[in-house]
């Protein structure tokens, strides 16, 4: 199953089958009380009320993560201008150091840069691997740091250097101390909002696929059942198994 639709659309099809069978009035007639009409139907508006509840999650999280992203937007300018505040307002070298060092972090820099011949190299042995699997690639060590976890980690040390560097005091309010802790709350804030929301939809997908495609009697497996019973009813080459064999489910992709 590619995309969401792919729930939507078998969701359709398992109210085609509900409606097909219904048609048959008395003649269909299962052994299995969770065949029954009154069962399918009942199936068919707990999966539709689920499948609601995933897309609200999913706008609920695309809000939270939209919001965090401008929370953390002007995250490298502003540590530009607090680096740029510190060294005019004569921090001691120690305090200053350990402030590049994490402000490099921020802006997601080497401490040392990688060469163009270093470039290249890597390059190169990344195409020649398939000709030599023992060919030992360059590594370097990551430098993704910009992550929001480790964003929010990076300004947090900077902030702390700042806590116990008494020369810096600037004029400019948003780049005060107390300005710089109250958007680390709200950097805080914004990643426990993002992680709730992630979790939740996580639960509600996990709902989804149980119950329409993992569970006993799911969804899926439940129209199956269906189809081999009308197939048992009416026959192989009944036109009531024609009916029903062209309605074609899809499965969950592992």
């Amino acid at each position: 199953m590619k995309n969401k639709s792919g729930h939507v659309i078998n969701v359709v099809k398992f109210d085609e089958l509900i409606g097909i069978c219904k048609s048959y009035e008395t003649l269909y007639n299962p052994s299995q009380t969770n065949h029954g009409i009154a069962a399918l139907e009942l199936q068919s508006s707990k999966v539709k009320s689920i499948l609601a509840d995933v897309s609200l999650k999913e706008i609920a999280f695309a809000k939270d993560t939209n919001d965090r992203e401008l929370q953390f937007a002007d995250l490298k300018k502003l540590s530009t201008r607090v680096m740029m505040a510190a060294k005019s307002s004569g921090v001691t070298s120690v305090h200053f150091n350990d402030l590049v060092n994490v402000n490099r972090k921020i802006q997601g820099r080497r401490a040392v840069a990688i060469t163009a011949e270093e470039k290249a190299t890597m390059k190169s042995q990344t195409l020649n691997k398939s000709a030599d699997p023992n060919l030992p690639l360059l590594k370097k060590n990551s430098v993704s740091q910009l992550s929001y976890d480790r964003l929010f980690s990076n300004f947090s040390k900077l902030v702390e250097v700042l806590k116990v560097t008494p020369e810096y005091n600037p004029n400019e309010a948003d780049l005060k101390v107390v300005a710089l802790t109250a958007k680390l709350d709200l950097m805080r804030l914004s990643n426990q909002i993002v992680s709730d929301s992630t979790i939740n939809l996580s639960k509600s997908k996990f709902d989804r696929n149980e119950t329409m495609y993992l569970q006993k009697n799911n969804l899926v497996d439940t129209a199956l059942a269906v189809k081999n019973y009308t197939k048992s009813v009416f026959g192989a080459r009944s036109v009531q198994n024609k009916q029903l064999s062209g309605i074609r489910f899809t499965k969950l992709r592992k």
